[in-house]
């Protein structure tokens, strides 16, 4: 373990980790609101890439920065290592293309440069025909890229190492704290409510709805593994309103796809961003779902839960109550209640539709005196 001080840092989907420490105890940690995903999101939508739009993402980050720059600065380290997928992404290509001067590892500050350059050249991530370019990390590649080089302008990094030995390790302590009951993943899902500003009161209800649907089509007894991800699901359905509210489902699907999530798999990740893509908007998008996967039982939990609480308040919902049926679902609600919330009755309606179209029944039964529920 080496004595002297070390910056590390960690692009994430989000946010980006910055932490001074010397040996295992850290000095100085601060986590700003710039990620790979939000950023090639934001200043990248449809991929395409200018010198412009590469220095608007580098202004911004920069701008973050900044805001630490001095204090950093002040403390001092005496090697600088990136912790992330991106940093390793980036090191790779430089590393296998010879863009670092006199043959140097890691990323270095003229490398990067000469990788911006050969990005606005090729116009595209896509179209960037380099040996080593990781081909899951490219959708997200131009937001990283931009964010590490304003990070090395703005602290003055000519050359940084990464570290990508911790994996197994950090396998090892996720599988030892599900083992008692600690699960990482319920802390990546905090982090992420934290990080994209979700509003906590209506997750909350939608969350506490939707597993009330999958308990009842489940006669009571739901699969500890659905009520998770539905769970999951119900909590991070709105983090894409951080990116836009106009298809903010898509935006959610897409940074749950390509953010660092600790504690999930990538197969995990996949499936949670399927439910929150399909919760919202036509089901056609879904067709590569299997007709038995029980993610269409949780699809239609949280689309219900969601149309429930439209109006996003404390208003207590009506008796109702849900069922399978054939190749589809049956959701009963009181009929006096639905002639009281036209705009919901209607919404409920247009579901059916949506649920017909791809094939599944929807049925939506109108009862007779019911009480309305917590």
């Amino acid at each position: 373990m080496a004595s002297h001080k070390r910056l590390v840092v960690d692009i994430g989907g989000g946010s980006t980790e910055f932490i001074i420490g010397k040996r295992h105890d850290p000095q100085l940690m601060e986590s700003l609101y710039m990620g790979c995903v939000s950023y090639t999101l934001r200043f990248f939508p449809d991929r395409k890439i200018d010198r412009k739009r590469l220095r608007d993402a580098q202004a911004a980050a920069a701008k973050e920065i900044e805001l630490i720059a001095h204090d950093y600065q002040r403390l001092g380290w005496k090697e600088a290592v990136g912790s992330s997928g991106s940093a390793r992404a980036i090191a790779d290509v430089l590393e296998l293309n010879g863009l670092n001067p006199n043959g140097e590892t890691g990323i270095t500050k003229l490398g990067l440069e000469r990788l911006c350059n050969l990005l606005i050249k090729a116009g595209s991530a896509e179209a960037l025909d380099l040996p080593g370019i990781n081909r899951d990390r490219l959708p997200v590649m131009p937001g990283g890229i931009a964010i590490m080089s304003a990070i090395f302008e703005a602290l003055g990094i000519e050359r940084m190492t990464y570290a990508d030995g911790a994996l197994r390790l950090g396998v090892l302590y996720d599988l030892l704290g599900r083992f008692h009951h600690h699960d990482m993943r319920d802390s990546t899902v905090g982090q992420f409510r934290r990080r994209y500003q979700v509003e906590g009161d209506q997750v909350e209800r939608v969350e506490s709805t939707a597993l009330s649907a999958l308990a009842q089509l489940e006669g009571g007894e739901p699969s500890e593994g659905d009520v998770q991800f539905l769970s999951w699901a119900s909590r991070l359905h709105e983090i894409g309103i951080s990116v836009a509210h106009n298809a903010y489902h898509k935006h959610g699907a897409y940074i749950l796809t390509y953010a660092d999530m600790p504690g999930f798999s990538k197969k995990d990740q996949a499936r949670l961003a399927m439910i929150v893509l399909g919760h919202r908007g036509k089901l056609e998008k879904m067709g590569q779902v299997i007709a038995v996967d029980s993610i269409w039982h949780l699809i239609f939990c949280l689309r219900l839960a969601v149309l429930l609480h439209r109006t996003r308040d404390d208003r207590l919902l009506p008796a109702w109550r849900v069922r399978p049926l054939g190749t589809g679902f049956m959701l009963e609600l009181p009929a006096d209640w639905l002639a009281a919330n036209p705009w919901t009755a209607a919404a409920l309606g247009d579901e059916a539709a949506v649920w017909q179209r791809i094939g599944r029944d929807y049925l939506l039964v109108k009862i007779e005196n019911a009480k309305a529920v917590e």
